[in-house]
């Protein structure tokens, strides 16, 4: 790592055994099997087991957090004095699909798909926001902001949510002075 650049994928993992940590008090379908910090969105393939992500996708200055500095800089030889990473945690499990002769599911599992679908936002969210007052305490974090929470599918036979949020350093000057 680059003396002074913040620890992007150190944060990401941490959010990552959060979310994977409050899920486990909370779900009564089991864990997800596949667990990752990615480089970019999930693939989708094999939800049937589950699949919770955390992946970064954009880095910006800023100088006055979270606001994108939209391409000015301060009079600092290193630019914005804060360095801001959108950050997205990714649930998703099973949907419902059509059955034997292309029958549409059951209310019965499309109510329960719901429960598991709220059941795991609500647990992700609760798990992510203690965990960033968690490293907001320790100083690995300058700042951070939970933006939404959205429904992800159902698509290929999958659902979930992408939680998002940014998440501040201070600009660490990674530039020689």
């Amino acid at each position: 790592m680059i003396a002074g650049a913040p620890d992007v994928l150190g944060v990401q993992t941490q959010l990552l055994s959060c979310a994977y940590s409050a899920l486990g008090a909370v779900t009564g379908v089991g864990l997800p099997q596949r667990v990752a910090v990615t480089p970019g969105p999930p693939t989708w393939d094999g939800c049937d087991c589950g699949l919770l992500t955390v992946h970064a996708s954009r880095l910006y200055t800023s100088t006055t957090f979270p606001a994108d500095a939209g391409g000015e800089t301060s009079q600092r030889r290193c630019g914005n004095p804060y360095l801001a990473v959108d950050v997205t945690v990714s649930i998703v499990r099973c949907a419902p699909t059509f059955g034997v002769n292309s029958a549409p599911p059951t209310v019965e599992k499309e109510i329960e798909a719901a429960r598991v679908l709220w059941d795991d936002a609500a647990a992700v969210l609760s798990g992510v926001a203690c965990c960033l007052q968690t490293l907001y305490d320790a100083r690995t974090i300058h700042e951070y902001v939970v933006r939404q929470q959205v429904v992800i599918g159902p698509e290929g036979g999958c659902v979930g949510t992408d939680t998002s949020l940014t998440v501040g350093f201070v600009n660490g000057c990674m530039c020689k002075e």
